[in-house]
């Protein structure tokens, strides 16, 4: 530190600490630094393994069909991201994700960095909806109160829901990557603890179309990942390997517009992503979040929700490979990628199977009308 220019602005001087620090603390603690041989520890990990099983890898959330296709999506030193155009619902999802999943692992402390687009105060409305049912503008105009005991106990009950739930929201508009890099550090060690698990949910990349320090905006938004990236596999790992997990969410281009479109008109793969191709690089589950076309809608049969979450990118497979990997058969004989389906009402999301669930349901349906009519046919 001693040898840090004078000229150094304070979040270089914090920055270069930091860096120190937890350099050095990691190879204290992981060993050596230098390149290792694979194979040399290989026999001793499978078998320890074999002798420790554990369930799941990563924390695991509470939709089914995720969980058994794809896995953990909030694997430690791993990036999940979800691309969505503008208000189709990627911070309610990932917002009520991340709520969710740290419910069901201990309450598990989230850090919530918003880019400046949502205040405090908005954020604890959509979340409030979210857990109680109740629709956002009760809860924004304080009419609730008035809306009947029904209304009222829902609201209230949700008080007991949140009692234990860590969810730390942060304003990082107009930070750069370094004072946000700075942020999570400092909040980990002091309200986390060394070693502990934490989910850290950035809503959401962006930047201008100006130059940054020389840099385009691709090239930008590229090293913001990447600085992610590092901070969550390398610089916050210890003993037992990294611990944060962290979840966030991109625009989509303009190929990703569905509004007034059907169905065969819409392009569901990973050129959607707009920005740069390192967000795609970096991260080890993309996933695109749209809205149902009305031709979808009016084919399916009734509860199969809102939205579709498509697989774009997977590093990591669930129990089921073969449930994600393989393309279901249309009851029309052509085959399809498989997705998620999603219902969205009053922030709060519920899963409704995948598109294997939705043919097998069209597949009964067809049996039982086949059935219904021969019983229907007179005895001969």
């Amino acid at each position: 530190m001693k040898s840090i220019s004078a000229s150094s602005t304070y979040d270089q001087i914090v920055s270069e600490a930091d860096k120190i620090y937890n350099e050095k603390i990691n190879l204290y603690e992981i060993g050596s630094s230098n390149p290792e041989n694979l194979f040399d520890d290989m026999e001793d990990w499978i078998e320890d393994r074999g002798n420790n099983p554990i369930d799941e890898f990563g924390l695991m959330g509470p939709h089914k069909r995720i969980n058994e296709c794809y896995g953990s999506l909030l694997r430690p030193g791993n990036i999940t991201v979800v691309v969505a155009r503008a208000g189709v619902g990627k911070t309610q999802f990932c917002m009520d994700f991340c709520t969710k999943v740290s419910a069901i692992n201990n309450n598990v402390p989230i850090l919530h960095f918003d880019n400046g687009e949502m205040s405090k105060e908005e954020l604890i409305v959509r979340q409030c909806s979210a857990l109680s049912g109740v629709p956002m503008h009760l809860l924004e105009t304080g009419r609730w109160r008035q809306a009947g005991q029904e209304v009222i106990d829902k609201v209230r009950d949700t008080w007991k829901k949140v009692k234990d739930f860590k969810f730390f929201y942060y304003n990082v508009a107009g930070h750069s990557i370094e004072s946000m890099i700075n942020i999570i550090r400092r909040f980990y060690f002091s309200e986390v603890g060394r070693g502990n698990k934490m989910i850290f949910s950035f809503d959401y990349i962006k930047t201008s179309y100006e130059k940054q320090n020389g840099l385009s905006s691709w090239e930008t938004v590229g090293r913001m990942v990447d600085k992610f990236k590092q901070l969550i596999q390398k610089e916050l790992c210890f003993s037992e390997g990294p611990t944060v997990s962290m979840l966030t969410s991109v625009q989509s281009n303009r190929l990703g517009i569905t509004n007034n479109r059907s169905s065969d008109n819409i392009v569901d793969d990973e050129s959607v992503v707009s920005l740069s191709d390192q967000i795609t690089q970096f991260c080890s589950h993309l996933f695109l979040l749209r809205k149902k076309t009305m031709d979808e809608i009016q084919s399916e049969p009734e509860d199969f929700g809102t939205h579709k979450l498509i697989s774009l990118k997977y590093r990591w497979l669930g129990r089921d490979v073969h449930r994600a990997l393989q393309p279901v058969e249309m009851p029309d004989g052509t085959k399809r990628n498989n997705y998620v389906n999603l219902h969205m009402e009053n922030f709060g999301i519920e899963e409704k199977g995948d598109l294997q669930d939705l043919v097998d349901n069209l597949n009964s349906e067809g049996v039982g009308a086949v059935e219904g009519f021969l019983d229907e046919l007179p005895n001969i």
